[in-house]
């Protein structure tokens, strides 16, 4: 009866120890999606819009047709071109007119503590690593409670496929944590 009680203890600290693991992917995913979708640093978002301005006032959106052009033509008013011009596009229209004013309403109450591109990358890559990491711990545990068990064990519905079909020695000795490396920032993306 002890031995039984001692491979019932077993069994449930491998499954424990699993459990973790995979509560520790969860972590790391959800640490990598609020990455992904933290706003920009100040100076991407004033990079934008600064395209943004020069694109419409590339565009010329405003074209002052009912100036009078010629001998003999009279004054008209040139309210009819503004009107079609803001109805057209009130960005373009106030990009064209008064681009600065627009610019700092833009910007007005746009975060100052967002993160670079550089910095949003740099985050990613450091989390695909640990996740990648994580993975290959829960597929050697599993692995190997299936061998002491010799019972299928679920695996996880998103896990990289690289890690699932890579043999034993490439998951031990981390040559499947390089090969797969390559596909892991793509793949939590696609798995959500």
């Amino acid at each position: 009866m002890k031995t039984r009680t001692k491979i019932e203890n077993a069994m449930g600290e491998a499954r424990a120890d699993i459990d973790h693991i995979r509560d520790r992917i969860t972590d790391l995913s959800a640490a990598r999606e609020r990455l992904e979708s933290f706003y920009d640093d100040f100076a991407t978002i004033e990079k934008r819009v600064d395209d943004m301005i020069a694109r419409y006032t590339e565009s010329r959106p405003l074209k002052l047709t009912s100036l009078p052009f010629g001998r003999g033509a009279s004054w008209s008013s040139p309210e009819n071109d503004f009107m079609k011009a803001f109805e057209r596009s009130p960005l373009a229209f106030f990009a064209t007119l008064v681009p600065e004013r627009l610019k700092e309403a833009l910007l007005a109450d746009m975060p100052r503590d967002g993160l670079s591109p550089s910095d949003r990358a740099a985050g990613k890559a450091k989390l695909d690593r640990e996740i990648l990491t994580a993975e290959i711990a829960e597929e050697i545990a599993c692995r190997e409670l299936e061998a002491a068990l010799g019972v299928e064990f679920d695996r996880r519905s998103d896990v990289n496929p690289a890690i699932l079909l890579a043999p034993d020695d490439e998951l031990i000795n981390g040559t499947a944590k390089r090969a797969s490396a390559s596909a892991a920032p793509d793949r939590v993306d696609e798995a959500r």
